[in-house]
């Protein structure tokens, strides 16, 4: 008798827990106030914007991960929270071939770090994109779709010769200034960052797999 009461406990306890997990939404407003960057790179005669995400806080710095391409041979780099607050960065570690680009900066502008996920999307998984698509105006900007296809190699012409990547493909909407955007899981986890999307489809964009960036953090 003992037994099977501590059994109905168990088992009563058990739907309860599963009942508040389901009904617990992911709070994407929460993750754009804290956690995404709008970075403006500036060269001798051009601005160019990307997006980025916070990837680590250690003491007063924050590490935000970005596309590399966005930040490559530029004078300097500023980053924007979405109270439009903004700092200098630094390129504190890079991975050419996965186009992957850790910035650092001295004031973590009361930002939080994303949190990450472990697993590696599925194709038909709900995806979401979040960045800055065009300029600062749309900081913030989240947009809904789901993996196409994993790890998707896309062979792309640079100066040093052709670089391929194993990417997951999405059919999220990007614009210009979205690379270096956050891909996350229903959960609101990092899954992903977008590198680039095909101009000659619809609905065929590009994101290097959150772990290639879990093996580079390795900060100066």
């Amino acid at each position: 008798m003992k037994k099977n009461i501590i059994f109905i406990f168990v088992l009563i306890l058990f739907v309860v827990v599963s009942l508040i997990c389901l009904n617990k939404k992911t709070n994407f407003q929460e993750i754009i106030n804290s956690s995404v960057i709008y970075i403006e790179s500036v060269s001798d005669e051009t601005i160019n914007n990307c997006s980025g995400f916070v990837y680590d806080i250690t003491d007063n710095n924050a590490y935000i991960v970005t596309a590399y391409h966005c930040v490559d041979n530029v004078n300097e780099i500023y980053v924007y929270n979405m109270l439009k607050e903004k700092e200098k960065a630094i390129i504190d570690t890079y991975d050419l071939n996965n186009d992957i680009a850790i910035l650092s900066i001295e004031n973590n502008l009361s930002l939080k770090k994303i949190k990450i996920s472990n697993k590696v999307p599925n194709v038909g998984n709900e995806i979401f994109v979040i960045g800055t698509p065009l300029d600062i105006n749309y900081s913030g900007t989240l947009t809904h779709g789901v993996v196409s296809y994993v790890d998707r190699k896309v062979s792309l012409k640079k100066e040093n010769g052709i670089v391929t990547y194993n990417t997951i493909q999405i059919d999220a909407p990007i614009s210009g200034g979205n690379s270096g955007s956050v891909l996350v899981d229903s959960k609101g986890k990092a899954v992903g960052m977008v590198i680039i999307k095909d101009d000659n489809l619809d609905g065929i964009s590009f994101a290097i797999p959150i772990n290639k960036v879990i093996e580079l953090k390795t900060y100066n």
